[in-house]
């Protein structure tokens, strides 16, 4: 007979307790600094991988920025490796209430730059290939190499969130052109090289958000804007009842997302609780309805 004492409940599942997410953006959009303001909730480590924590720095210091609050190492091919050490550790104890992998995009470049050097110190059949112009290059064993990293930090962070530190990684959209036969076409990826580790990402993360700005033509304001929701072919989604789009600009990210999540979940639990009266063929004898 099939024990099911230790089944978990849907009903139980709270989509923050579990916060795994990705912010996706260009350069400037915002992406950095709105993760800093999970610093209500605790201290935060970024995985710094694009070497770029001055935006964050200021901001942050302009707004009463206290030591200990953000706290950054900058990792790279020279160090790859320490990155999983450190998540490791993490996993054992974690102090923060978020860690930040600052970017996807770097992570895979570093991945695969470690994989050629260590090629290159190797040497003889281990040597990697060489343009024509005698510049090493990457071949499928650095791809293969890149999803493999991908995978393994991935999971290493599914562990931490189980634990409950939220995890957030940044990604940078990447433009490159796709030819088949006479066509071409402009895909966008968030991988420098591989193809496989982007196709990991919509498996281990139920929040993708995008981060843009908005210039206005008659003055010098920026407007940044989080969407959560696809958007004329922007590749975002939210398991958390949240508008489409949240505008934040010079504003506390986190404070108004986790007013618009509260007010979200409260909601939810309205429509579930008034479908439970307008049907009460369908409420179980012991109903105890809660998100």
């Amino acid at each position: 007979m099939k024990d099911e004492t230790n089944m978990a409940d849907i009903i139980d599942v709270d989509p923050l307790t579990r916060y795994m997410a990705m912010f996706v953006g260009a350069n400037g959009s915002g992406k950095s600094i709105a993760i800093g303001s999970w610093k209500a909730k605790g201290s935060i480590y970024y995985f710094d991988l694009d070497g770029r924590m001055a935006s964050v720095a200021n901001w942050y210091k302009q707004r009463g920025l206290k030591a200990g609050q953000l706290s950054y190492d900058t990792y790279g091919p020279g160090n790859f490796m320490s990155l999983f050490d450190k998540l490791e550790d993490f996993i054992d104890r974690c102090d923060h209430a978020a860690i930040v992998i600052d970017s996807f995009t770097s992570f895979t470049i570093s991945a695969v730059m470690f994989c050629l050097r260590s090629r290159e110190r190797k040497g003889g059949a281990a040597m990697a290939k060489r343009s024509k112009g005698d510049m090493v290059i990457p071949d499928w064993d650095e791809w293969n190499s890149e999803a493999a990293a991908v995978t393994r930090a991935l999971d290493l962070c599914k562990a931490i969130v189980a634990n409950g530190t939220d995890v957030i990684w940044t990604a940078h959209p990447v433009s490159s052109t796709k030819i088949e036969g006479s066509k071409y076409s402009v895909q966008t990826k968030y991988a420098a090289y591989g193809h496989k580790s982007e196709s990991l990402v919509p498996i281990y993360f139920n929040e993708i958000y995008h981060f843009v700005t908005d210039h206005s033509l008659d003055s010098d304001d920026v407007a940044r804007i989080c969407i959560t929701k696809p958007i004329a072919g922007v590749n975002a989604k939210t398991a958390l009842n949240i508008p489409a789009k949240i505008e934040w600009t010079d504003k506390d990210f986190y404070q108004i997302f986790s007013k618009l999540v509260r007010e979200g979940q409260e909601e939810a639990n309205r429509k579930g609780e008034q479908y439970l009266i307008d049907n009460p063929e369908e409420t179980p004898k012991t109903s105890n309805f809660q998100l």
